[in-house]
C-alpha cells in the first residue's frame, strides 16, 4: 500500500485517509467542518478548479459561511463550471457597464434602480487605486 506524508512528514496511509474523511451526502455533513471554525474571523480554503459537484458543495459551504458565521467578504476563484455574480474589483468599471448593458437590453426597468445603487462609486471616478 503506497502511503503519503503529512507537512511533518509523518507518513498517512490512504486507510487513514479514509478513516478521518467525512463523506459528504446532504447539508448537515458540512456541520464539523463549520463548527471546527469557532469564531475565526478569517477561513482560508483551497481554491480550485473541480466538478459540478465540488462546486455546489463550495457554493452550500460559502452560504453557510455567510449565513452562520456572519463573514461579510469571500474571495473566490472562479472557473469555466462556475457562476457567480458579483462585480470584478478589478474591472470595476468594465463590469458596471457590462451590467448596466445587460439590464438595458434584457430588464429595462431594472435599469434605474441598478444605477442609483451604484452610484456610490461615483465619488472615486474610474481610478481603481481611489475605491481600492
Amino acid at each position: 500500500m503506497k502511503t503519503r506524508t503529512t507537512r511533518t512528514g509523518a507518513a498517512i496511509t490512504p486507510s487513514e485517509i479514509r478513516d478521518l474523511a467525512t463523506p459528504l451526502s446532504d447539508d448537515a455533513s458540512l456541520d464539523p467542518l463549520l463548527a471546527s471554525i469557532g469564531d475565526a474571523r478569517f477561513v482560508l480554503g483551497k481554491a480550485s478548479h473541480g466538478t459540478a459537484e465540488y462546486c455546489r458543495w463550495g457554493a452550500a459551504l460559502t452560504q453557510r459561511w455567510i449565513a452562520e458565521h456572519d463573514f461579510s467578504f469571500v474571495d473566490a476563484e472562479t472557473g469555466a463550471a462556475v457562476g457567480f455574480y458579483g462585480l470584478d474589483v478589478y474591472s470595476l468599471w468594465e463590469s458596471l457597464y457590462a451590467v448596466f448593458d445587460y439590464l438595458q437590453e434584457h430588464h429595462p426597468d431594472a435599469f434605474e434602480i441598478a444605477r442609483k445603487a451604484m452610484r456610490c462609486f461615483e465619488p472615486y471616478g474610474e481610478d481603481p487605486q481611489r475605491y481600492a
